[in-house]
């Protein structure tokens, strides 16, 4: 419910409740017209920025975590390189394919429930990954772990336009730039030898 406060001759203060508390906006009243001043986005605590950054740190390890494994898997399955390759070619086109509509469903779903819900089906589909008894089974779990993880950092760079007052936005930007950074360099140098030292499953 809306309630007016006048606070002045040429400035009325709006005043609305919602789930996050009160909210204030000042309008200037110009005849006829009420031109609000735009709201400053609510205060994000750092805990979600942190979970922000562990989203773009797992999207970027699980998409870079395939290319090092690649002589294992083929081996490991009996297979060419070049069809091994396939399993990293699909998940890479569907990563940039799936964009698109992942930013159409974040702005239905919100980005919240978008992201959760790409991390779970993604999760889902590497866990069927590991256990693939042969290569097509396998291109097809880690296309839609691929597909699925095409959500995780557009809409996380979207939530931070979204949530983040534009005085802390860049330095909140850095750390997402920095956590996909570190899973990038992560997947390269861990899967490698996890797949020589154990097996390409355990990468």
């Amino acid at each position: 419910s809306l309630t007016y406060d006048e606070s002045g001759p040429s400035t009325t203060t709006r005043r609305w409740s919602s789930s996050r508390g009160t909210r204030q906006v000042a309008a200037r009243r110009c005849p006829g017209v009420l031109m609000p001043t735009p709201l400053s986005p609510p205060a994000v605590r750092r805990g979600q920025i942190q979970l922000l950054m562990a989203a773009s740190a797992t999207s970027s390890f699980d998409r870079f975590v395939t290319g090092p494994v690649l002589l294992s898997l083929a081996a490991g399955l009996s297979v060419s390189l070049s069809a091994a390759a396939s399993v990293a070619s699909l998940y890479y086109l569907l990563y940039g394919i799936g964009q698109p509509l992942w930013g159409l469903c974040s702005d239905r779903l919100g980005r919240v429930r978008t992201m959760r819900l790409a991390l779970t089906v993604s999760a889902a589909a590497s866990g069927l990954a590991v256990v693939a008894p042969n290569l097509p089974l396998l291109v097809l779990t880690r296309a839609v772990a691929g597909a699925a993880m095409g959500a995780v950092v557009p809409t996380c760079l979207v939530y931070v336009g979204d949530a983040v007052p534009f005085a802390r936005r860049q330095h909140t930007l850095t750390d997402l730039n920095a956590a996909t950074a570190g899973g990038i360099t992560v997947a390269t140098a861990l899967a490698g030898v996890l797949a020589v030292a154990v097996s390409w499953r355990a990468a």
